[in-house]
């Protein structure tokens, strides 16, 4: 029986605080928002060092601000892209708004700062309560569909071909590393079959988990961190979230169902992407950047183990 995630949910992120950001570029910050800031939280949960703060304004506001600088340059792509993809979004989509982005030097570094507005409330419970899955998953196909089709601005990239550039590779680490002998060809075979298969005209978070999802104060289900989007399935973003609920007991041929996103979907183009997930989750290692989370690893590590018994059971295997 697979083992609970053993992280530390909602305390994964080794972030810098507000007090440990450069005098100068607080300033700049307090400058823009026109207000200083009396007391500040900074958002634990999620993998990546940057900074991430829910900050307290004496004039009453409260605002989400979002920080990295030019020292870890994959880190400042990333924040680039969400400011531009929110842009992007439909008016209605449950995305927190960006209301500034800054860019600016301070020191020997250059600069992005992300101003959102704020949503209170919290990320869904580990393990999942089954009340919080019935919202989470009913507000991801209502965001799968009114993302279908993909707005227009940019010419987004398949799914497959942009979190799996090289999809063949990662079935030849699998191999040499003899992680999953028994079925390493099958394996092979099938998430090479998804390179063609999957395809759609959604647009896809492609980062849907439950570190990525906010359940407001007021009843609401937001969804945060764009940095990924892409054009797909409907269903793809179904079945990521669905990942941490297979793992902490749900059924998740029963959640793809219940979705009615899946009805007219061969059951070998989701075997195949959850065979891409699988040989991208047991191959991460060689991908984490330097200063990401140290319970990166381990994370990787426990959706792999809940990607793979879910593709024997639903193959067979």
């Amino acid at each position: 029986m697979l083992q609970p995630l053993s992280i530390p949910v909602g305390a994964t992120a080794q972030r810098p605080a507000w007090g440990e950001l450069p005098t100068t570029v607080r300033a700049r910050v307090v400058e823009v928002l026109g207000s200083i800031v009396v007391q500040a939280k900074s958002q634990r949960s999620g993998f990546t060092p940057g900074f991430a703060s829910r900050l307290w304004l004496a004039d009453g506001r409260t605002v989400f601000v979002k920080a990295a600088n030019s020292r870890s340059p994959w880190l400042v792509e990333s924040y680039a892209l969400e400011a531009t993809n929110l842009e992007l979004l439909p008016v209605g989509i449950p995305a927190p708004r960006l209301q500034r982005r800054l860019d600016f030097s301070a020191g020997a570094n250059d600069w992005l700062v992300l101003v959102f507005d704020d949503v209170s409330g919290h990320p869904p419970s580990r393990p999942w309560r089954h009340a919080e899955a019935d919202s989470v998953l009913t507000a991801v196909r209502a965001l799968s569909t009114a993302l279908t089709p993909a707005p227009s601005g940019r010419p987004w990239n398949g799914f497959v071909a942009d979190t799996f550039p090289n999809p063949s590779g990662l079935f030849d680490q699998i191999t040499t590393r003899g992680l999953l002998p028994d079925i390493d060809s099958r394996l092979r075979e099938l998430g090479m079959s998804a390179v063609e298969s999957v395809r759609g005209d959604t647009l896809v978070h492609s980062d849907l988990r439950d570190d990525n999802v906010i359940l407001s104060d007021t009843g609401e289900v937001w969804f945060c961190d764009w940095n990924w989007l892409t054009r797909g399935p409907i269903w793809v973003d179904t079945l990521t979230v669905a990942i941490s609920m297979v793992g902490d007991g749900f059924d998740g041929n029963h959640i793809l169902d219940e979705s009615g996103l899946v009805a007219d979907t061969d059951a070998s183009s989701i075997d195949g992407l959850l065979a891409l997930l699988l040989a991208h989750c047991l191959t991460a290692d060689v991908r984490t950047p330097q200063n990401a989370s140290p319970f990166l690893a381990t994370h990787h590590a426990w959706y792999a183990a809940v990607i793979e018994g879910w593709l024997r059971r639903r193959r067979d295997w």
